[in-house]
């Protein structure tokens, strides 16, 4: 593990730029590094150990049961207020969904996810937003899509009586699909853009039902993947970037997963059946591989970059913002091409700076916090099958275990599922479920 001088910064050399790296932003990672028989993981080094799954079960349990009794309280508001998935009530659906996985007393969670979404989708004030806010994350699209794949799988009979039409609801998000293709106006990251929209198509198109992902033509997919490709085509060309491709979100080149480039090449990655071989390899390759090369020497990325200047600023470590996010579109080029080494050998460097600077004082969230940096870990120890990784995923875990105690931020929206406790309850099922397809929320290789 990296070790750091006992001051309040530390500098590193960056293409003759001096990149200022603040450790006021995490807690030191004291844990050792992995030893075969570490408490963590069981002996064949493909699980957790029973006693640290024990430990798991207990901690989401006592986390869920406090979430739930502070719904009760706050479910009204939140319907009022915030139906997203990033921050209000289809969030916490999203983690309801991923409980009844488990099987046992599930009921009243189904019942309770169909009520939160029905209201949700019948909110006026965010359906006035539906052409300017379509993406899964912060928009309509998400309830829309939640909807209708759990409608798609209820009995008929089912569907009536719950007040779930899943074919609706495709329609709906099929309806704004010509304003996306033709909005100048309209970003392209994934928080409130174009790639937002396309995983709310992708995440139909994957987990619904034959009779209602065949809603989704993959025509309409694969016309989305070139109104993104050729807005960036006309970025790239308007600033003369060396590169095919480009993008900015209000006025600023973010690189990272919520609004910049590797949100938006992750997500055409996952779109990659929908798009030409030529385009794959004329333009999104190229672009992905100068995108590599911005990756600093920790292994981190920077949060945004302009023409004039290298980028300064080796501090964020989050899904949002750094490694923590970009570890997932490294792996996913890894996947398709599988012959290049540098995206595996890169994403392993993201592990290593997440590994030194991950336990974030900003909190336990999915999006800027220790959750979300767990999933990286989760994410190359699928890939490598190295147990490294998944004993590193068990330590960051253990940290989230003392939710509230460590002295960090409070988040916005605490209850939520990407900034507060429901994104803890979601990585703590996800590993006791299953850790071997345990995957970052609404940042999926679908």
């Amino acid at each position: 593990m990296a070790k750091f001088e006992e001051t309040k910064e530390a500098s590193l050399s960056y293409r003759e730029v001096e990149v200022v790296i603040d450790d006021e932003r995490f807690v030191r990672n004291e844990a050792k590094e992995y030893a075969a028989d570490d408490h963590y993981i069981n002996p064949e080094g493909n699980n957790f150990s029973t006693q640290f799954m024990a430990r798991l079960l207990e901690n989401r349990n006592s986390l869920l049961q406090d979430l739930m009794q502070a719904m009760k309280q706050n479910d009204i508001a939140m319907l009022k207020e915030d139906i997203t998935v990033y921050t209000g009530i289809s969030g916490i659906v999203m983690l309801y969904r991923k409980i009844c996985n488990e099987g046992e007393n599930t009921l009243k969670l189904n019942e309770i996810s169909i009520q939160y979404l029905n209201a949700a989708c019948e909110n006026e004030r965010f359906y006035s937003k539906l052409k300017s806010r379509p993406t899964f994350l912060c928009g309509i699209a998400g309830p829309l899509a939640l909807k209708a794949v759990i409608g798609s799988k209820l009995p008929a009979s089912a569907e009536v009586t719950n007040g779930v039409s899943a074919k609706s609801c495709v329609k709906t998000l099929l309806e704004i699909l010509p304003a996306i293709l033709n909005g100048s106006s309209l970003p392209n990251e994934l928080l409130y853009g174009r790639a937002g929209y396309l995983y709310a198509l992708l995440y139909v198109k994957k987990h619904a039902n034959e009779n209602i992902s065949t809603c989704i033509s993959d025509d309409s997919i694969a016309d989305l993947t070139v109104a993104i490709i050729n807005e960036g085509i006309q970025y790239a060309k308007q600033t003369k970037r060396p590169v095919p491709m480009w993008w900015e979100w209000h006025g600023k080149e973010y690189i990272g997963a919520a609004h910049g480039i590797s949100g938006i090449l992750f997500m055409l990655l996952c779109a990659e059946k929908y798009i030409s071989k030529e385009l794959l390899t004329s333009h999104i390759k190229p672009t992905l591989d100068y995108f590599v090369n911005l990756q600093y020497p920790s292994g981190n990325f920077p949060s945004s970059i302009t023409n004039k200047a290298m980028p300064t600023n080796d501090k964020l470590i989050h899904w949002c913002h750094g490694a923590p996010g970009a570890i997932h579109l490294l792996l996913k080029a890894s996947e398709i091409w599988p012959d290049e080494n540098i995206y595996l050998n890169r994403s392993k460097q993201c592990g290593q700076v997440i590994w030194n600077r991950g336990l974030l004082k900003k909190g336990y969230g999915l999006c800027h916090g220790v959750s979300g940096n767990t999933y990286a870990f989760i994410a190359l120890w699928k890939a490598t099958n190295d147990p490294q990784y998944l004993y590193k995923a068990g330590v960051f875990a253990e940290w989230c275990f003392d939710y509230g105690k460590r002295g960090c931020h409070t988040p916005d929206r605490p209850l939520s599922l990407f900034e507060g406790v429901a994104g803890v309850i979601y990585l703590l099922s996800d590993l006791l479920q299953n850790s071997s397809v345990a995957e970052f929320p609404a940042f999926q290789g679908l």
